[in-house]
């Protein structure tokens, strides 16, 4: 995916790229704060259903993106 005329390794086929924990999650993002995580070598598709949204970034995702990944690790562990 190029964007601003830069190659990025974030992005791709609608879905952002979320690296966390050494895997490559894939994550759709709706306007409200609505999440839905891919997660291939967990088998594992993780979804939160949201009215609110974060602005605070890490990198080029939203700061509430790795907390809840955090949690869903927890709970599949």
């Amino acid at each position: 995916m190029i964007i601003e005329n830069k190659s990025v390794d974030f992005y791709g086929y609608q879905f952002w790229i979320m690296h966390f924990k050494g895997m490559m999650i894939l994550l759709a993002k709706g306007i409200k704060g609505q999440y839905i995580f891919i997660i291939p070598r967990k088998n594992a598709v993780v979804v939160r259903l949201g009215d609110k949204r974060i602005d605070t970034m890490i990198k080029h995702l939203p700061e509430d993106a790795y907390r809840l990944m955090e949690t869903a690790f927890e709970m599949m562990d």
